[in-house]
C-alpha cells in the first residue's frame, strides 16, 4: 500500500470525509484529494501534520510503501533522494548565502523566465 492509499484508508477508518480532514488541517479539498490519488512527493512536516489530524503514528502512514521513498526509524521519517539529488542539496548547503542566493536567482531565470 502506497503513502497516499494509507492515508485515505485511515481517514475513512476515522469516519472523516475529505472536507473534515481538510479542515482540519487547514488545506482545501483539493489539496487532501491530490495527498490521496496523486503521486505527489508528501514532505516529512506535511506527513507529520497528516499522521496528526488523523490520530496516528507516522509510521502507520509510511511504513508499507512499496516505492520505498521514504525510510522510518522510530518515529523518523525522511524522504529518499537520489544520489544525483542528495548530491546538489549537499553541494548547495555548502555554499556561501551570498552564492547560494546568486545561484537561486540563475536558476530561476534559466528554468522559470523570471528573476527573483
Amino acid at each position: 500500500m502506497t503513502v497516499h492509499e494509507a492515508i485515505k484508508n485511515v481517514r475513512v477508518e476515522r469516519g472523516l470525509s475529505v472536507n473534515d480532514l481538510a479542515e482540519k488541517m487547514g488545506v482545501s479539498s483539493s489539496a487532501i484529494w491530490r495527498y490521496e490519488n496523486t503521486d505527489c512527493r508528501l514532505s516529512k512536516k506535511k506527513l507529520e501534520k497528516i499522521a496528526a489530524c488523523l490520530n496516528t503514528e507516522l509510521k502507520n502512514l509510511v511504513s508499507n510503501d512499496p516505492q520505498n521513498r521514504y525510510m522510518v526509524a522510530d518515529q523518523l521519517v525522511e524522504n529518499v533522494l537520489t544520489p544525483e539529488e542528495s548530491a546538489m542539496v549537499h553541494w548547495y548547503r555548502n555554499l556561501p548565502i551570498s552564492t547560494q542566493a546568486e545561484f537561486a536567482k540563475m536558476w530561476m531565470w534559466q528554468n522559470v523566465g523570471c528573476a527573483v
